[in-house]
Formats: structure tokens, C-alpha cells, sequence
């Protein structure tokens, strides 16, 4: 039987899976633990209807595995392929696509799903893989980091963070499906996120060689690749860009502090009734 809303938010919330619940107070036994279900990287679609998120398991060898649950019908579904690994995922701003990293097709690229239905198309084809990616706030364009096609592969000795090594940053058109490369060359960027749909906040630096904190906070116009600093100063080992702004201070997910480790109280969305959902109360959703 599906979990109602509530229950299944709760419990992939918590990290609640079926062995946890079995384990007895002295810890799992052996076969509790290899079925242990681990959920990270949760993330509301932008109308609160679907939750996505990231599990990993002893079963699937610790790969990162895509699960989406449809919080009003409390089905549940997997969207990664047998034997494949898939991390980030994120909604467009309508919540009608669904983003995220995946190695299905080989080499770690841009994958989008639209809502409702059709395969997963790979936005990006990088020789050597991505990084890390952003949605554009209009959802029309994805920015990411991938090393250039030309760029030897990452093969024997590595000397780190030498400049002509480091990876670039792209902009990719969803309309078009065309790709361009952002003109920063010999800087190490640690992080981004887009300010509007023709800037991008970056927290990089143009020493990368140097061992010290040398990070800055840069606005990076896209379309003449322009730099304007915007903070020179950045807090050792940070692992999110924060600017000045006000709105800008908080960047990431608030709802699951919401959230008790394993007894939280929820409102269901329709009845504005609070419940009290415990450990022992919730169950497994139809993939755990």
C-alpha cells in the first residue's frame, strides 16, 4: 500500500528505511545493514507536488541512484538505468523539467526529463565529462564545468590545478542545443550560480596554484565574458557562494531542517491537519 504525502516525505526526510525501523536497539544486524538505504540531495519541484532525491545502497555498489516521488498519488519511481550512476539532480524554475548528472551514455553529462513524460535526452556531450551544472532562472539555459574536448584526459601522474588543466565554463541554449564557452582561462572556479539570465555569480580564482585561500566572489557577464568583482575576500572551505545581497544569503534547501531526525510532526496539504509521524509508524516506499 502507498504511503500517504506526508508519511512518505517524513520518511525519505529522515533517512527511514525498513531495516532502520527493524533494527533493534543495539544496532542492525548484518543483512539490515547490506539492505540499508541511504537518501541525500533531496529537492522540492518549485509547486511542492514531487520531491526528487539521491539514494545509495550496498546493493547498487554505493552508485548514486535518482528516485522522484509524486507526493499527492504517493507513487514512487526510479529514474536511474541498472548498473549506472546519477547525482544532482535539480527542477527547472516551472518545475516541468527535471535535470541532473549521469554516466548512462558513457561519460558523466547534462541528462533533462520532462515531467509527465519521454526519455532523458543528454544536453551535453563533453569528451571528458561534467562537473557541476546550473539552471539558468528562466529554465531557457543550463551553465556548467567540463574541461575542453582538446584537454589530454585525466590519465597517470596529475599536476593539479595547472591553468591550461582546469575546467571551463559553458553556457548551453535548451532551445537551440548549442553550446558556448565562457572566455576564462587559467582560472580555478570552485562554485556559481546564476544571478539572472545574463550573469553568473562565480567564487574562483586566477592563482590557482598559489596554497592559500585566494577565492573571490566575480560577477561574470555572459556575453562578453566580462569579470566585476564583487567580494574579495571568501571563507576558507565554504561550501556555498554567498553574496552581499539580502536575498542571495541562503542558498540552500531549508525545508528538511524542518524536519526531526526521526519523530516530526507534518501538516497534510489538503486537511491542514498536523499528524505525528514516528519511526515506528512510517513505512517503505515501493523502491526502498
Amino acid at each position: 500500500m502507498p504511503m500517504n504525502a506526508p508519511t512518505a516525505l517524513v520518511a525519505v526526510l529522515a533517512g527511514i528505511s525498513v531495516p532502520a525501523l527493524a533494527a533493534p536497539s543495539d544496532g542492525m544486524s548484518p543483512a539490515q545493514a547490506l539492505s540499508f538505504v541511504r537518501p541525500s540531495d533531496l529537492h522540492l519541484s518549485p509547486d511542492g507536488s514531487r520531491l526528487v532525491y539521491v539514494v545509495q545502497s550496498y546493493a547498487s555498489d554505493f552508485r548514486g541512484r535518482i528516485r522522484v516521488i509524486d507526493l499527492r498519488a504517493g507513487a514512487e519511481r526510479e529514474l536511474t538505468p541498472a548498473g549506472k550512476s546519477e547525482r544532482a539532480p535539480s527542477w527547472s524554475s516551472d518545475g516541468q523539467q527535471l535535470a541532473f548528472i549521469s554516466n548512462r551514455g558513457g561519460k558523466a553529462q547534462v541528462y533533462v526529463e520532462t515531467v509527465g513524460g519521454g526519455d532523458a535526452i543528454a544536453l551535453t556531450s563533453s569528451k571528458q565529462g561534467v562537473q557541476m551544472y546550473r539552471w539558468s532562472p528562466d529554465g531557457r539555459a543550463i551553465a556548467y564545468l567540463a574541461n575542453d574536448d582538446e584537454q589530454p584526459p585525466e590519465d597517470g601522474p596529475q599536476v593539479f590545478d595547472r591553468g591550461d588543466d582546469l575546467a571551463r565554463l559553458w553556457v548551453t541554449d535548451l532551445g537551440s542545443g548549442t553550446s558556448r564557452r565562457l572566455g576564462l582561462v587559467g582560472w580555478r572556479i570552485d562554485d556559481f550560480r546564476w544571478r539572472d539570465p545574463a550573469d553568473i555569480m562565480i567564487q574562483a580564482t586566477n592563482r590557482p596554484a598559489v596554497e592559500e585561500d585566494t577565492d573571490a566572489l566575480y560577477n561574470l557577464a555572459i556575453a562578453t565574458s566580462t569579470l566585476t568583482p564583487l567580494a574579495t575576500q571568501i571563507v576558507q572551505n565554504q561550501a556555498t557562494i554567498r553574496s552581499a545581497e539580502a536575498n542571495y544569503n541562503q542558498l540552500k534547501d531549508t525545508y528538511a531542517q524542518q524536519v526531526a531526525a526521526a519523530d516530526a510532526a507534518v501538516t497534510d496539504a489538503e486537511s491542514k491537519v498536523p499528524a505525528s509521524v514516528t519511526a515506528a509508524s512510517a513505512a517503505a516506499t515501493c523502491c526502498a
